[in-house]
């Protein structure tokens, strides 16, 4: 999301945060109700990161972790592994 970097690794309810100009680590951040695997990632510019997890899709406040959406998504019958999302 624009200058900010977010990761996870594996299987875990954190996600660590780190400004990119700056090379900053920043506070990570505690997702609400979540911990599992983490295969997908994307944060929007109204301050929003989705999670893809399994089937899943869950939405996150990005300043607090506060869970905003959980939807399971349809199988395809072939994993997903990568989110890609925007606000108009």
């Amino acid at each position: 999301r624009e200058s900010t970097l977010f990761t996870a690794w594996h299987s875990t309810d954190t996600v660590q945060v780190q400004d990119l100009p700056s090379s900053t680590a920043m506070p990570d951040l505690l997702l609400e109700g979540f911990d599992d695997w983490v295969d997908g990632m994307s944060a929007t510019s109204d301050g929003r990161l989705y999670v893809l997890s399994s089937e899943s899709i869950y939405a996150f406040d990005v300043a607090t972790g506060e869970q905003l959406l959980q939807t399971g998504i349809p199988s395809s019958g072939t994993p997903l592994t990568t989110l890609h999302c925007w606000t108009n």
